[in-house]
């Protein structure tokens, strides 16, 4: 075991395991590799205590199957498939919305030949007696519309010639949205009988009425006995795996043989333990994984993903694997042993210039940062020799304009003034704080600091004209 100051460097480098294209088809179940977020350094960390790593796989999308409901009524004379891509296990939900492949099929000579312009749909199980109350409807209202397209079917009817053929009328129910806890309670009784109520309403108005507002007149209903049937039922198991080939640490074909499940307390690759028919996007597995040594350039590879199970008579058998792998390396970062420190506010007394002020950093700062000036006694300078008129300002030599240097310990550069005027300028010498540049605006005086020059710049002021009598 390490000693404390050194477990607390102590980091994880990821490397993802790439396959050559074309390969590695078994980690790729309905191209949903994808849907795994690739592993961070956020959710993968060392615990120096134990020498393990803990790691984090996530889903970037959902995990859910596609969930198909068949009925069918025992005379042929009617069926319904109901076919969802909704999120079923979300409870802040109150209805699904049916996708395509969802229709209503009606014998001819069932269907209603009047005008009927909505519909209502109630459900009831004949075991149960639980029922459901406009259990079908269009989106923002509780009542149907439905629109139909006049087929031709292989007579379903038992005891009919197999080639004989039936006139049907289909209604698209794609769009429409259906009771949630209905579809649930279906979908969780299977080879149960159920009874549809279809009434049939037809609108119109009565004279001296808006037509924006339509009476409903009911006119008939349908009463059908279905017995239902379902699509085999998955399930979603979110896996952290580990090779159990020492010399294969990502072995193509993925089963009990050659990987162990770390993240689950039943390790078995079909169990229906620890799995759930729907992962939302987000969703975590997290293990606890030991380094062979714990020593620097230890490293592991880690499988993980998701494996979908299928319903098989009274188990579950794997339809397929959702992988991806990742190396993980420990290696230490050699941390400094003092914190960094702020740099501070320096002020230095100029014996007839004023007090120099500047910005110093600290002296173990790496790489070296001069220090930077936050003022100019050259300026005052300026204003106080321009007080009076602008004459003892051009009279003056280069010589008498100075400014203080910085002190000697904080390594200065040197810099050029110049003062600008409508008829001439001023150069002088003196040290420059650094590369930062300082800019300030009084009044009509503009001092900036900019790559190591001040410029100074003062308004020409016109001579007033000579009078003459």
């Amino acid at each position: 075991m390490q000693p404390a100051g050194e477990q607390d460097n102590k980091v994880i480098n990821l490397a993802p395991v790439l396959h050559p294209p074309g390969t590695m088809q078994s980690w790729d179940f309905e191209t949903r590799s994808q849907a795994i977020a690739p592993a961070d350094t956020t959710g993968t960390t060392y615990d120096a205590s134990t020498g393990e790593i803990v790691f984090t796989s996530k889903t970037s999308t959902s995990f859910q199957q596609t969930y198909t409901l068949t009925f069918k009524q025992e005379s042929g004379q009617a069926s319904i498939t109901l076919v969802t891509n909704s999120a079923l296990h979300d409870p802040a939900t109150t209805e699904i919305e049916l996708a395509r492949g969802s229709h209503l099929t009606l014998q001819a000579e069932v269907a209603s030949a009047e005008a009927v312009t909505h519909h209502a749909m109630f459900f009831k199980s004949i075991r149960t007696g639980k029922s459901f109350s406009n259990a079908l409807y269009d989106s923002g209202s509780v009542l149907l519309t439905l629109t139909h397209q006049s087929k031709q079917i292989p007579d379903p009817r038992p005891g009919h010639d197999a080639n004989a053929t039936v006139n049907v009328f289909e209604y698209a129910l794609e769009g429409k949205r259906l009771n949630r806890n209905l579809f649930i309670y279906l979908y969780d009784h299977p080879q149960e009988k159920f009874l549809m109520v279809l009434d049939r309403y037809s609108g119109y108005h009565l004279p001296g009425d808006e037509k924006a507002i339509k009476k409903l007149h009911f006119m008939s209903d349908l009463r059908v006995e279905f017995e239902s049937a379902r699509s085999n039922t998955r399930a979603y198991k979110h896996v952290i795996l580990q090779s159990k080939l020492a010399d294969i640490p990502a072995p193509e074909a993925i089963n009990n043989n050659t990987a162990l499940i770390l993240n689950l307390s039943n390790s078995e690759h079909e169990s229906e333990a620890d799995s759930a028919p729907e992962l939302p996007p987000g969703h975590s597995a997290t293990a606890r994984i030991k380094l062979p040594n714990g020593r620097d350039l230890s490293s592991v590879t880690v499988i993980h993903g998701v494996i979908t199970l299928e319903s098989a008579g009274n188990g579950m058998t794997v339809l397929g694997y959702a992988l991806k792998a990742v190396t993980c390396t420990l290696s230490t970062v050699h941390a400094d042993s003092e914190p960094p420190q702020a740099p501070g506010i320096r002020r230095q007394q100029s014996l007839g210039a004023g007090n120099i002020e500047f910005l110093e950093f600290p002296a173990r700062t790496s790489p070296r940062i001069p220090a930077i000036r936050l003022n100019t006694c050259f300026a005052r300078q300026l204003i106080e020799s321009a007080t009076p008129s602008l004459d003892p300002l051009f009279s003056k030599p280069l010589a008498a304009w100075t400014e203080p240097p910085l002190p000697a310990d904080l390594a200065p550069h040197p810099w050029t003034c110049r003062v600008h005027t409508a008829n001439t300028f001023v150069n002088c010498l003196s040290t420059c704080p650094g590369p930062s540049p300082i800019t300030s605006t009084s009044n009509s005086n503009t001092r900036t600091h900019e790559h190591g020059c001040i410029t100074c710049s003062i308004p020409a002021i016109p001579k007033p004209a000579r009078c003459t009598g």
